[in-house]
């Protein structure tokens, strides 16, 4: 179970610096700590459908209708990063719902969801997640050296260390997405347009 005190650590010990007591403002690298972490953590946290991430909601339908083409709206959560599914339709490029017609099931704009679902919508989103002991350890590697990364950028300004961390992270990231891919459950996949043309 990490602390961001542990996470600024993996981070200073993958770029050869002293390790700190606590993530405060009291050094130059917590200094950088606090204004990189939240940024790195969400950005992490919304490039992948991670299984700690993940909740459900069911929303309200806003009073007001958006002015054309569809009957309702509905406001995202405040700590939605990525939105995932909407009743039945999961975000999956195979699906066949990738277009740019107001016929669309349901749209994403700004942080509003237009559509025709009566409430309340149901839907499943990658949550900000502040507490860190929910996160997956292989996560916990990542972002280390993810905020290493930074650091590096801006405490050493050494290129063959951000490279050699490059490289680390892209090993970390390979690790932990076939970790959450394995936890998953097998779902079956919706034919797309192609498949569906041959019948």
């Amino acid at each position: 179970m990490a602390s961001e005190t542990d996470i600024l650590n993996g981070a200073l010990i993958h770029i050869g610096e002293q390790t700190v007591l606590t993530a405060d403002d009291t050094t130059n690298a917590g200094r950088k700590f606090i204004q990189i972490y939240p940024t790195a953590r969400d950005a992490l946290l919304r490039a992948h459908s991670w299984n700690f991430a993940i909740t459900r909601a069911s929303l309200a339908a806003l009073a007001d209708a958006p002015d054309w083409g569809y009957q309702y709206q509905y406001q995202l959560p405040s700590d939605c990063l990525k939105l995932v599914q909407v009743n039945d339709y999961a975000l999956n490029i195979n699906n066949g719902f990738y277009n740019q017609t107001t016929t669309s099931a349901y749209k994403l704009e700004g942080k509003k969801i237009l559509t025709n679902f009566e409430a309340p919508l149901k839907i499943r989103y990658v949550q900000r997640v502040t507490d860190t002991s929910m996160f997956d350890d292989s996560f916990v590697e990542m972002l280390s050296i993810k905020i290493a990364m930074k650091l590096v950028e801006f405490l050493k300004n050494d290129s063959a260390m951000l490279d050699r961390l490059g490289q680390l992270h892209k090993e970390a990231k390979r690790d932990a997405l076939k970790a959450n891919a394995i936890e998953k459950a097998p779902t079956s996949q919706v034919d797309g347009d192609w498949i569906m043309s041959r019948l």
